[in-house]
């Protein structure tokens, strides 16, 4: 019991190193637990005397779409604590945590539960959401891709589907072998959230948990879409039509980026550009309404090695027992445990390294297993983002069910996120600039006013 409680309080975002040694040891059966103080029945007599308005600036979803999310997870919901907490007591707890910035503490005893509590009903209800919600993020077909194409029809640029951009989930100082690899271009560490938009605000796909310092154009490569696009393009964009993004992006027959402004565009170019960037505008917006609707997502404070172990327990290796022949062992990074039995698993030396054979170790060892960095496919985020990528898919699926009843706030306004100079283009293919040439050419669509 008392291992399940010290798993569970690394979780939490505020516990300080001084509790565990609390939490460790065993209570005596005639010990009395100390009762800390918090609020009691903050659900059963407060929450009902919110107002339709109250509530849903509180929760961010109405009260009749808590409903349905408690509807949907209802059959499928496990108590893994086996706590007595109540399905609708965890779901609003974790959409207030979602939506503000209030500490776990803070939270906790607001629902009057454990800060270790309420971390792990999170993560739960994020992984549920993810599995029974995710339709709610779906590529736009029929009826959806017509409404989106009226839409940007509407803001001058035609024939489009949806628009791309990345944004920076801000993260705390990530505890894996390369921090630095998380240090964006802005000096905070964070990852990478690639969002497809259509022009109702709705998040048609999205990528998220590649490192902050990796650009736009690097991300979009590894995404689904930018998969698809190299295959079998036809089978997400239409013929004639395509999708817009900004410099950073690769021009493909499919995806619509602007011109390059060297200083000698002329004016037909300009109004482009122009046009693109003003029907592009609705991806920023939709990045700005997600992290005002959850604050959350303005800092993720998450902690790595918890997970990686929880992942390997739960990976077929442990529970199909396929573990390597004798004499055989594993590597992995310092976010593992080192193991001899069942499952040989052999993990560096923790810093400070002390004494040359222990460096010398360290060394092979990572040569051995950047290995896995070369194949590590697509679909596999790094082992720290995966409870980021969970928290952050979760709060897209939410904004999605919002934003399917125009129930939007207003956005947050950012500093506008253009790459370095160095790396402005994403590049260009033949094909991709002769259809860009073809659609500056058509007037009245890209073509400013007074122009000919």
């Amino acid at each position: 019991m008392a291992d399940h409680v010290a798993f569970d309080c690394f979780i939490a975002d505020e516990l300080e190193a001084i509790e565990i040694p609390f939490f460790l040891h065993e209570i005596e059966p005639n010990e009395k637990r100390r009762m800390v103080p918090k609020i009691v029945n903050f659900v059963e007599d407060v929450v009902p005397l919110y107002s339709p308005s109250e509530f849903r600036g509180h929760f961010r979803l109405s009260k009749e779409q808590v409903e349905d999310v408690i509807t949907t997870l209802g059959p499928v919901y496990m108590n893994l604590q086996q706590t007595k907490l109540p399905l609708t007591n965890s779901v609003l707890a974790c959409l207030w945590t979602l939506a503000n910035q209030e500490s776990y503490r803070g939270v906790a005893d607001r629902f009057n539960i454990s800060k270790s509590t309420l971390a792990k009903h999170l993560h739960d209800f994020c992984s549920y959401v993810n599995t029974y919600m995710a339709h709610h993020i779906s590529w736009p077909r029929g009826q959806r891709l017509e409404m989106s194409k009226l839409g940007f029809d509407a803001a001058g640029f035609p024939n489009t589907i949806c628009a791309v951009d990345g944004c920076h989930i801000a993260i705390l100082r990530p505890h894996c072998d390369n921090p630095i690899a998380y240090m964006n271009r802005k000096q905070f560490y964070s990852v990478n959230l690639t969002g497809f938009c259509d022009s109702q605000l709705h998040f048609c796909h999205i990528s998220v948990g590649h490192p902050g310092s990796w650009h736009d154009a690097r991300a979009f490569r590894f995404t689904e879409v930018g998969r698809v696009l190299d295959e079998d393009p036809h089978s997400l964009v239409p013929q004639g039509m395509h999708i817009i993004g900004d410099s950073a992006y690769p021009l493909l027959p499919q995806l619509m980026k602007p011109y390059r402004d060297n200083g000698h565009l002329s004016a037909r170019q300009r109004g482009f550009n122009r046009k693109l960037n003003a029907a592009r505008v609705v991806i920023e917006h939709a990045f700005g309404i997600l992290k005002s609707k959850f604050r959350r997502l303005q800092c993720l404070h998450m902690r790595r090695s918890v997970y990686d172990a929880r992942i390997l327990k739960n990976s077929p290796i442990y529970t199909r027992e396929t573990y390597p022949p004798p004499g055989y062992f594993l590597l992995a990074d310092g976010g593992y445990p080192c193991l001899q039995e069942p499952l040989a698993l052999i993990t560096p030396y923790k810093r400070p390294v002390r004494g040359m054979a222990k460096q010398r170790f360290n060394y092979h060892h990572s040569k051995g297993h950047t290995i896995i960095e070369t194949i590590k496919p697509t679909s596999v985020l790094y082992p720290f983002a995966l409870p980021c990528a969970q928290v952050v898919t979760a709060c897209v699926i939410l904004h999605n069910i919002c934003a399917g009843v125009k129930d939007v706030l207003e956005e947050v306004v950012e500093e506008e996120d253009n790459q370095p100079l160095v790396e402005l283009d994403g590049g260009e293919s033949q094909s991709g600039a002769a259809w860009r040439a073809g659609c500056a050419d058509q007037r009245g669509v890209c073509t400013p006013q007074g122009t000919s």
